[in-house]
């Protein structure tokens, strides 16, 4: 939903028929929109993951995370926000083998790449600037991978798995 910061009117509502509701976060997405570059991205409970149009709200594309990275819906529902860098927007899916964290291109919704990153966490993908260079960190119930956005090239893999779920 988008509002008129002054007035409060609403200005659009983008809706799709799915419904999550567990007993502790209850119904509705888990996931903070992302508003970058003239750009509107937002993970739903379900998985579907999209571009808006941040005027209009009309959408501009959409994945499945389940059938993008073979992740069946997980208890709490998919909760990672999207990160933009670059002409890459990246989201946490937790699929088997390297379909974790995924990186998708900006304008056409392309899969550009994706790597083993663990198979659950409650947290999202963050930027950091570490030793000068710009990577981005996937922390998760097996430890903590860095990666460069661009290319999804693992920089680093800290193994510290984790039986619960890592947030």
């Amino acid at each position: 939903v988008c509002y008129d910061a002054i007035s409060g009117r609403e200005l659009w509502n983008h809706e799709y028929e799915a419904r999550l509701d567990d007993p502790m976060g209850g119904p509705g997405p888990r996931a903070t929109p992302t508003l970058a570059n003239g750009m509107l991205f937002a993970t739903g409970a379900t998985g579907a993951f999209m571009r808006l149009d941040p005027v209009t709200g009309e959408e501009v594309w959409r994945k499945e995370l389940k059938e993008v990275s073979g992740q069946e819906l997980p208890m709490w529902g998919f909760s990672s926000s999207p990160l933009v860098v670059g002409t890459n927007v990246m989201v946490w899916a937790g699929g088997p083998g390297e379909k974790d964290l995924l990186a998708f291109d900006v304008e056409s919704g392309d899969l550009r790449w994706s790597v083993a990153a663990g198979s659950d966490t409650y947290s999202s993908p963050q930027l950091s600037t570490i030793a000068g260079e710009d990577l981005v960190l996937m922390l998760s119930n097996g430890g903590l991978v860095l990666v460069e956005p661009a290319t999804g090239k693992v920089r680093l893999n800290y193994e510290w798995a984790f039986s619960g779920y890592r947030a």
